[in-house]
């Protein structure tokens, strides 16, 4: 997931971020994006609502999701 933040809270925003148990990784990033967060879970069911939360939160002004399929 790539995450544009917004706001003065940027570090309270991130700590929230990392408390949710799907998250694989997260990094810090240039560019558009601030953060690129590597998801795990064990159904689609449960990203759509890592993600719905996600999408909610103060400090997130732009969440974009990507699946990763497999290797090329």
């Amino acid at each position: 997931m790539m995450i544009a933040l917004e706001g003065r809270n940027v570090k309270g925003t991130v700590a929230a971020l990392r408390k949710n148990p799907g998250f694989a990784a997260m990094h810090t990033t240039n560019g558009l994006w601030d953060l690129i967060a590597e998801i795990e879970v064990p159904s689609m069911a449960e990203f759509n609502r890592l993600l719905t939360g996600i999408r909610v939160m103060e400090g997130i002004s732009k969440p974009e999701t990507h699946l990763c399929l497999g290797p090329a």
